[in-house]
């Protein structure tokens, strides 16, 4: 059966995605987010809530489950998930039963998602509003055998007493696939620091970048897929995915 994500996505040409596994989606947006995600600003109180539809263009129908990483853990602040199958609400899961930074869906949990189908992602994050703060949730989609085949981060700041922060910078990271090194290049950004975490989440380089580029050298990195994560003042965060092959 056709879901309702198929339709959305064929406005924009479905052709144009032919080259991924899996695509990531906000309700509202037709834009692929896999392996990026989304910066929030909590300005009202309560929980974030975002729906992600992840759609199957791999070659047969998958048996998918979700795996969830705190890029940078807050103990007082709160989490849950839902997923299942588009079109249902699926089954929800609370971060605090788990006792862990890092989860994984019971696999009789997983969602069976056909090819051109989608499965439904629901991410609710409640922030402490006491204090100012940040905190970044990597969902990691994935199967028992392959479980971290794409992800989407999920951002969320909140500054007690500030204005909302609408900039939003141009981050440009290349060559990518880099096999020595590769430059981070940004427009008209205030001084901001750069750090690369691994898929596990493990901070493996943090610097300051003064100007509107920097080189990175990654000839001892592991091969693998990093992310790259801008952060100035004044400005949403920003997160460009790298893959790293020698």
């Amino acid at each position: 059966m056709k879901k309702t994500i198929l339709s959305l996505i064929t406005i924009i040409g479905i052709a144009t995605f032919s080259s991924a596994q899996i695509e990531i989606y906000e309700t509202t947006s037709t834009t692929d987010i896999s392996g990026a995600g989304l910066t929030v600003n909590a300005w009202q109180g309560g929980s974030i809530h975002h729906d992600f539809y992840i759609v199957n263009h791999t070659s047969s129908t998958q048996n998918w489950n979700v795996t969830r990483v705190r890029i940078n853990e807050i103990t007082s602040w709160s989490d849950y998930l839902c997923w299942g199958p588009q079109g249902g609400f699926g089954n929800c899961y609370a971060a605090s039963s788990m006792n862990t930074t890092t989860w994984t869906t019971p696999s009789a949990d997983y969602a069976a998602v056909a090819v051109g189908d989608s499965a439904k992602l629901s991410s609710y994050i409640t922030p402490d509003y006491s204090a100012s703060a940040s905190a970044t949730y990597r969902y990691y989609v994935g199967t028992t055998s392959s479980p971290k085949m794409d992800s989407v981060d999920v951002t969320v700041y909140f500054n007690l007493g500030l204005n909302e922060v609408t900039n939003s910078p141009s981050i440009a990271v290349a060559p990518n696939p880099s096999n020595d090194q590769f430059v981070v290049t940004t427009e008209n950004l205030k001084p901001s620091s750069i750090t690369i975490v691994d898929v596990l989440g493990n901070v493996v380089y943090k610097d300051e970048m003064n100007s509107n580029s920097k080189k990175v050298n990654v000839v001892n990195f592991n091969n693998g897929v990093y992310f790259v994560r801008i952060e100035a003042e004044d400005a949403k965060p920003v997160t460009k995915r790298i893959v790293v092959r020698h």
